[in-house]
């Protein structure tokens, strides 16, 4: 992430989703800690705080197509390239996955 940052040609983000592996079947509750995460990660890497002040209405609006409505609205930002690694996805289990990923 730093390394593509440094480059100026990306917006790069590393966030870690495990916390969201408690939360199980409760999908709110799983993507209010990865949009949380992602909010923070780009208060701190990218100085951007855009997302702190959008994220939970877009939760609490979209519900179970929040992840890709913040990821669509982070895409339109600017015209750099984004890039988001995401760690211990795997752990993620059920509906927090399908849902979050669904259209």
């Amino acid at each position: 992430m730093n390394y593509l940052n440094e480059q100026g040609k990306y917006d790069c983000l590393y966030i870690n989703v495990e916390a969201a592996q408690a939360m199980r079947e409760n999908v709110f509750e799983s993507l209010r800690i990865i949009l949380g995460e992602l909010s923070s990660s780009a208060r701190y890497y990218l100085n951007e705080d855009y997302f702190e002040t959008i994220w939970f209405d877009i939760l609490q609006k979209r519900s179970g197509q929040a992840l890709t409505e913040i990821l669509t609205q982070w895409s339109m930002m600017n015209q750099k390239p984004k890039i988001l690694l995401i760690d211990e996805i795997d752990s993620l289990i059920g509906e927090t996955v399908s849902r979050s990923q669904s259209k």
